[in-house]
């Protein structure tokens, strides 16, 4: 019988680090590895707000070049798109187009602008010809 009841709690405390980590890597969380191989409270960096980039102490929207990402300074980030910015071509041909802007409860876009909804969920109205915001509705939560 003690035996028994040894072996028990030696399989439960050799199993209990084992269940311990492997709830800590719920979705979402990335793993840090080091000598412990254990998992930290971060978010993973591809489910972080972000609409744009530093490199080089300067902000720039967009797709980093090659040369921006090894940059000693690179990093993601987010900032508020502000009335009077503009999109630029790459963000005209990547943020989708919002048709159906009744189905989003937006008013109807002036002649010459449109809705474009970004990367974070964001609403702009921006001119078509020229990218300039006239109107921004940020999205709530994220």
């Amino acid at each position: 019988m003690k035996k028994i009841a040894i072996a028990t709690i030696a399989a439960i405390t050799a199993l209990a680090p084992v269940t311990a980590t492997s709830a800590l890597a719920a979705p979402g969380y990335q793993r840090i590895d080091n000598h412990r191989g254990d998992y930290r409270g971060r978010p993973d960096a591809r489910q972080q707000r972000q609409n744009g980039y530093w490199a080089g102490g300067r902000f720039y929207r967009g797709e980093p070049t090659r040369a921006q990402r090894s940059a000693r300074d690179f990093r993601y980030d987010y900032r508020q798109w502000r009335r009077g910015e503009r999109l630029n071509t790459w963000e005209r041909g990547h943020y989708s187009r919002v048709a159906d802007y009744r189905a989003y409860r937006l008013q109807a876009p002036p002649r010459g602008y449109e809705w474009r909804r970004t990367n974070t969920g964001d609403f702009v109205l921006a001119a078509v010809a020229t990218g300039l915001i006239m109107s921004v509705i940020l999205a709530a939560g994220n």
